[in-house]
């Protein structure tokens, strides 16, 4: 959505920041003829689906996801050994 001079402006006097209106944009509702309102609910559930990914990130922390030619073949937690190695051959 093209963004006004008008907005730019009132973005830095009320103390918002670059990107809270994309915020609103992908996470409140519509309103028709006035323009889009993020409500506490939207809020909520959007820290609710934050908490979930960061809870399946945490146990995922250390999973190798083998893969070849756009083909993912397996799945695993490598050994220090392992992981080091990886993370060698990715580095170069």
């Amino acid at each position: 959505m093209r963004k006004t001079d008008h907005l730019q402006v009132r973005v830095k006097q009320r103390g918002f920041r670059s990107g809270d209106d994309d915020l609103i944009l992908t996470l409140g509702i519509e309103s028709f003829g006035t323009g889009y309102f993020l409500r506490s609910k939207d809020v909520e559930e959007a820290i609710r689906a934050l908490k979930e990914t960061i809870v399946r990130l945490e146990r995922l922390k250390g999973t190798l996801l083998v893969s070849e030619r756009g083909v993912m073949k397996t799945i695993y937690r490598p050994s220090r050994h392992r992981e080091r190695r990886v993370l060698q051959q990715a580095s170069t």
